[in-house]
């Protein structure tokens, strides 16, 4: 019988087909690639780069600008309907030096997260073929036109809503402990209408939160805050440069000690750079001067259950957008104008630079000097209250901020997706909020 299974074993194996196995040589880094490679850089859109990676198979990517033949700058504003305007710079480096496209595309605001990358991945492709026209992988690509079922093209559409936008939304939370509870209700809505010449906008929001506490002796303590306001404001685009307008507000701030605040000023803006130029870069001046009224809930350090001040605010502020990186800053002066040492300076400033290959430079910093709260009530506050936050305090300044540096090295040829168990712990869940 062991004979018998041998004589079998060898029989199948003498009749199996023989297969020869090629060894395929791995392609040097220092070879040139046959493929144009591109730096994919989205400061402040949503970049799902794994799907970029699939869906545009006619490219290399690389995961630094230094390796790139085309850095690919992706900046977004938001527009008048609610989403965002994206401006998309094709920036031509090595053998491209000085080659630069510029594409623009608007993403609606119920948008959901695919439509967003399939729309963003159709300009990106519009935006390479000029790049890949002059490379090997020119032969590949074809052309495609997809043309409307009524044969027009560029028809003008009629706007029922003539520009206007509406949102409504509303949320509450809940949760506990052996020894708390916790709830909160909040909503929101709004009305804006925006064109090239005239910005109109309205706002609606209100909060409710509550928690409940029990000690160890039996005892307990429930803290309940609210909060409710309306703002409007106008803009006036006089020139490409020059804009007016005004804002009014109003509202309920238990945490600020306010029964009912309501305050009105009119500003003037100059951006130093064209507005058509926002998404890369501005450089903006305003001047606000108004008044403010207060009814407070208790009387004030300053012994008043209410009053009535004016008020002017200087605003400095610059955004910037690069292939370095991005940077954002703005100082600001309030002041009231019937006591002039009750005035609040501040400063922010955030940037993202890329120092070298792979390494990046990450800050955030803001800082404030405050001697302008005349809402501060004159009854001290309990522990209790101090510790959840239930009033604001008095201060002389505030500050916080962080710093960071990150290092990315290895492979810079590496666009294979592979998302297999990344749900474990979390792993490569990203989520984006506009």
């Amino acid at each position: 019988m062991r004979q018998l299974f041998v004589s079998l074993f060898f029989a199948v194996l003498c009749s199996a087909p023989v297969r020869t196995v090629t060894a395929q040589a791995t392609p040097s880094l220092s070879a040139p690639s046959p493929l144009l490679r591109v730096y994919v850089d989205c400061p402040n859109v949503m970049c799902d780069r794994d799907f970029f990676f699939r869906e545009i198979a006619f490219v290399s990517f690389t995961r630094d600008r230094n390796d790139a033949d085309v850095h690919l700058l992706s900046t977004g504003l938001m527009n008048g309907g609610g989403g965002q305007q994206v401006t998309m710079q094709f920036i031509g480096l090595r053998a491209f030096a000085g080659r630069v496209d510029t594409l623009t595309t608007s993403i609606s605001t119920d948008a959901t997260e695919d439509n967003i990358r399939r729309e963003m991945v159709r300009v990106f492709k519009l935006g390479l073929v000029r790049f890949v026209a002059t490379t090997a992988a020119a032969k590949q690509l074809r052309v495609e036109f997809e043309a409307p079922a009524n044969g027009a093209v560029n028809s003008p559409m009629r706007d029922p809503w003539d520009s206007w936008i509406f949102d409504v939304s509303g949320n509450g939370s809940f949760g506990g402990e052996s020894q708390s509870t916790r709830r909160s209700v909040s909503y929101s809505t709004s009305a804006r209408r925006v064109t090239e010449a005239l910005k109109f906008s309205f706002s609606l929001n209100g909060s409710y939160r509550e928690s409940h506490y029990t000690y160890d002796d039996g005892t307990s303590s429930s803290f309940i805050l609210r909060s409710w306001g309306g703002t409007s404001r106008v803009a006036k685009s006089l020139t490409d440069h020059w804009s007016v307008g005004g804002t009014g507000s109003f509202g309920h701030s238990e945490f600020n000690n306010q029964d009912l605040y309501a305050k009105v000023v009119g500003s003037a803006e100059y951006n130093f750079f064209p507005w058509k130029q926002a998404s890369q870069h501005q450089l903006v001046a305003l001047y606000a001067i108004g008044g403010a009224t207060y009814r407070y809930q208790e009387a004030t350090i300053f012994d008043k259950m209410k009053e009535t001040r004016p008020l002017h605010q200087v605003i400095l502020a610059s955004q910037v957008k690069e292939p370095w990186g991005s940077f954002n800053a703005s100082l600001s002066f309030s002041q009231y104008l019937h006591d002039l040492s009750k005035q609040n300076a501040s400063a922010f400033l955030s940037t993202n630079i890329r120092i070298a290959r792979g390494l990046s430079l990450n800050f955030f910093g803001t800082a404030s000097i405050v001697h302008d709260q005349l809402y501060i009530a004159a009854g001290g506050l309990t522990p209790a209250e101090i510790l959840t936050s239930q009033r604001s305090l008095a201060t002389t300044f505030s500050y916080g901020g962080f710093v960071g540096l990150s290092y990315t090295f290895g492979s810079i040829l590496n666009s294979i997706v592979n998302p297999r168990l990344d749900a474990l712990n979390g792993g490569g869940q990203t989520f984006f909020f506009f």
